[in-house]
């Protein structure tokens, strides 16, 4: 598929809790997600559910421990998850927004939504997290997040 940007498969991630006698608390499982180009997806769910650490994970900085993170890099798809770091360069047409419009007023608000909606015109493909609604518009269809497990 040539116009996916970036897909997940079967994404993992967990943490363990140090001062809490090494307790492993899973945040995602089997997350499967793609995005093709000139597409927005929302992140959504409550707080909680793990949608930082999907944007974390897929910006590189959180590092999954299982699945994989699939970027378009030069035409092919290169698994972000097992590359060395800092082998993927910046200048990729993939945007990772968590909450772009959070405490913004309206006129902001509008101009944020105006320049996603300019990248996805571009072919940017866009991962947001977005609680509210009337930003959600400027999503192409959402992905849907839930807890694994309450927290403890």
């Amino acid at each position: 598929m040539p116009d996916v940007m970036l897909r997940t498969e079967g994404l993992t991630k967990g943490f363990t809790l140090h001062l809490q006698g090494g307790l492993r608390l899973a945040v995602l499982a089997g997350i499967d997600l793609t995005v093709r180009a000139g597409e927005c997806v929302a992140l959504t769910g409550p707080s909680g559910v793990g949608k930082t650490t999907l944007l974390r994970s897929l910006y590189g900085t959180c590092r999954a421990d299982g699945g994989r993170i699939l970027i378009r890099h030069r035409g092919a798809l290169l698994d972000l998850a097992a590359a060395e770091p800092r082998a993927i360069v910046a200048g990729h047409p993939i945007l990772l927004l968590d909450e772009p419009t959070a405490a913004l007023d309206a006129a902001n608000r509008a101009t944020v939504l105006a320049l996603i909606n300019e990248a996805k015109a571009r072919g940017a493909a866009i991962v947001t997290i977005l609680h509210d609604a009337a930003a959600l518009a400027v999503a192409d269809r959402a992905f849907p997040m839930t807890a694994l497990q309450d927290a403890a």
